[in-house]
């Protein structure tokens, strides 16, 4: 369970359907369905059973997001060359990096990229990704043909 910049305690909702809300006191759970959330805005006031109330909001994306600083490369599409870039975030499923220097990619692109998780083990990573968006030199994608889970990123990701 992790707080937001707003301090609100982040919870993901994996199936679209139902979101598993867990009290930081007591870490009681419960699960609701998202269409009884959804009314409520972006952030809502939980109340545990406990008598602990928080602040929460949902996420919907299918999996965690973990803010990183990695160095990276992607394969430039235009020169064939290995660009330097900086790993900014990292889930099971998708990437978002900053370029060293300005680039030509493009959402629908598809570039190779490689990085070095800082766990002990050091393993290298190299996927491919579909660029998503592109934001001045930042640029964010889902991993095409990658394996629904890698246990090098999953025990990274965890808190």
């Amino acid at each position: 369970m992790q707080r937001n910049a707003d301090g609100a305690y982040v919870f993901y909702s994996e199936d679209g359907q139902t979101v598993s809300i867990q009290c930081a006191e007591c870490r009681y759970s419960r699960t609701v369905p998202i269409e009884s959330l959804r009314d409520l805005g972006r952030f809502f006031t939980v109340g545990c059973r406990c008598g602990e109330r928080f602040t929460a909001t949902v996420e919907f994306r299918r999996h965690f997001r973990k803010k990183v600083d990695l160095d990276g490369t992607y394969r430039n599409p235009e020169t064939g060359e290995d660009d330097d870039i900086v790993v900014e975030d990292l889930s099971q499923s998708g990437i978002r990096f900053a370029t060293v220097a300005p680039h030509s990619l493009q959402p629908g692109m598809v570039v190779k990229v490689r990085f070095t998780l800082d766990t002990p083990k050091r393993p290298v990573k190299q996927r491919t990704v579909e660029i998503r968006k592109t934001e001045g030199l930042h640029v964010s994608g889902r991993f095409v043909g990658a394996p629904e889970r890698d246990s090098d990123i999953g025990f990274y990701l965890m808190p």
